[in-house]
């Protein structure tokens, strides 16, 4: 049986910062499930409302994988 995470901190600032936020995204860019981030079900979804803000502002990307398709694609050329 799993049992629920207890948030890390009793109320965690979390900011617009993609740095701080690319922490609760996996490497296929998807949102880390709660039992995981180990944050409340209403951080959780402050967490997620705010990297689909970014992704919309076009600070996040939708996936990473295209960011390492780039990153080769640059090696070859030089």
């Amino acid at each position: 049986m799993l049992r629920k995470g207890v948030s890390k901190t009793s109320n965690p600032e979390i900011s617009y910062d993609a740095a701080t936020l690319s922490k609760y995204i996996n490497r296929q860019g998807r949102i880390i499930p709660r039992i995981y981030t180990k944050l409340s079900a209403k951080d959780q979804r402050k967490v997620a409302k705010k990297i689909k803000t970014l992704r919309q502002m076009a600070l996040l990307p939708y996936t990473i994988a295209e960011q390492n398709e780039q990153a080769k694609e640059t090696k070859r050329k030089t």
